[in-house]
Formats: C-alpha cells, structure tokens, sequence
C-alpha cells in the first residue's frame, strides 16, 4: 500500500513539474506561471485580447502555448498602477487565437 502511495506522488509530481517545464527562463522559470482557468482567458478585441480583469494587451504581447491553452506569468510583487494587477511578464495563448 505504502509502495503505491509513493508511486502516485512521484507521478503527480513529476507530471505537474513537466506540463510546465516549457516556460522560458525570461518569464519567471516555472516560478510565477500558471495556465489560466477557462473562465479568465481573454476575449480578441481591435488589436489584441482583453482578460475578464480589464487587462488588455497587444497581438505582439502574446508567444505561442505548446499545449493550446492559454498562460500567464506575472510578478509576484510588483502592480501595475493604476489597476493594482501584478505586472504581466509573459503570455502565452493558442496559436489559432493570434
């Protein structure tokens, strides 16, 4: 019973570090990115995409996901003013989507 335990975790674990492990270094290096929820990917509007939060960002702003879903990453201390948000450093959206 214990054997199977161990071996669950391993695989939960590793397989959370691996669908992850395509983030590049410049975007927080697996630290502060996350795939976004179904309900938070944004909307396409006149030259990019809005976010449910208000956020807008440019087509230019988005790097295609490897695994078409949307992602962001974003800093873990710093806002944007006047939003409050925390600065947005990466995005990633699915290719047919840009």
């Amino acid at each position: 019973m214990r054997c199977w335990i161990g071996i669950l975790l391993v695989v939960a674990l590793g397989g959370t570090a691996a669908s992850h492990s395509w983030y590049p270094a410049n975007c927080c290096s697996d630290k502060d990115c996350r795939q976004l929820a179904d309900a938070e990917n944004p909307v396409e509007i006149a030259g990019g995409f809005q976010f449910p939060n208000g956020r807008k960002i440019t087509y230019r702003q988005v790097q295609p996901s490897p695994d078409e879903h949307w992602h962001i990453c974003e800093s873990p201390t710093a806002t944007e003013v006047p939003s409050g948000l925390p600065v947005l450093i990466c995005v990633f959206g699915p290719i047919g989507s840009m």
